[in-house]
């Protein structure tokens, strides 16, 4: 197998970067150790250095270099990094992770108004992942999981996720290009429970909290107002104004113009 020098290189400083070890014999010896204790394959310290290190040393200044290598070893070392195989890696570095995306990563509380005129918030355990190369979304809902992929386009990130019974929400949140930010606003859009299009705003607060340790709940508006707690009471006044939360259609029963209403 042909593969280009500049990957190796890669591999190398990765492994480099996860074992904590310096690239020369010492080092690549430490890191033979770590990867065949994780991954039970023979992965010597001689084929780092001689087969690997070596190699690229003498062709890395040559644009589009390639080696032949054994895709075997190439692939454990990548299963040690934490990829499915070599391909995986070589796709993972190729296509880096948006800085946006990687800050996003973290656990929230997920609020919203409910859709009714009574002022109650449902609050949502969230996590933002890393998983496969991807950034992932996980809504924790009172009956079911909502899980989707997260992606970063025109300031804003986009989350179509979804229950093993095919329900489906959507989220889109403004983010701009701040890294790791602590509150984000957004708009979801989906089907109620009655089976009727919604959608309003939804907003998103880091926590410093576990996710396994947070609850699905729910409250009263008029409650969070009266909180010792500035930011449950920020919470309760974006909130407030049914008509500039939430957002739903009119009964449908012909599904023709009638059902817009009767004009003045």
């Amino acid at each position: 197998m042909e593969v280009k020098v500049e990957h190796i290189e890669k591999l190398l400083h990765a492994l480099s970067v996860r074992t904590r070890q310096p690239l020369d014999f010492h080092g690549f010896d430490k890191m033979s150790e770590l990867v065949e204790g994780k991954t039970n394959a023979n992965v010597s310290k001689r084929y780092l250095y001689e087969t690997l290190f070596r190699k690229i040393s003498q062709g890395k200044n040559r644009k589009g270099e390639k080696i032949k290598v054994q895709p075997y070893k190439l692939d454990k070392i990548s299963e040690y990094l934490g990829h499915e195989n070599f391909q995986a890696f070589i796709h993972a570095v190729d296509n880096p992770i948006h800085p946006v995306l990687k800050g996003s990563i973290g656990t929230y509380h997920s609020y919203l108004r409910r859709n009714s005129a009574d002022g109650v918030i449902f609050c949502s355990p969230v996590k933002i992942i890393e998983a496969d190369q991807k950034i992932q979304f996980q809504l924790k809902g009172p009956l079911q999981v909502y899980t989707g992929g997260v992606e970063f386009r025109n300031g804003c990130l986009f989350i179509l996720m979804q229950t093993d019974n095919g329900k489906q929400f959507h989220h889109v949140y403004q983010v701009g290009q701040r890294e790791k930010p602590d509150v984000l606003q957004g708009i979801f859009s989906g089907v109620s429970t009655a089976f009727e299009p919604i959608g309003g705003r939804v907003i998103l607060v880091r926590t410093t909290e576990k996710f396994e340790s947070l609850k699905n709940h729910q409250v009263e508006i008029s409650q969070l107002k009266k909180s010792k707690n500035l930011q449950e009471r920020r919470i309760a006044e974006y909130f407030q104004d049914y008509l500039k939360n939430n957002v739903s259609i009119r009964k449908a029963g012909t599904f023709g113009i009638a059902d817009l209403g009767e004009c003045k």
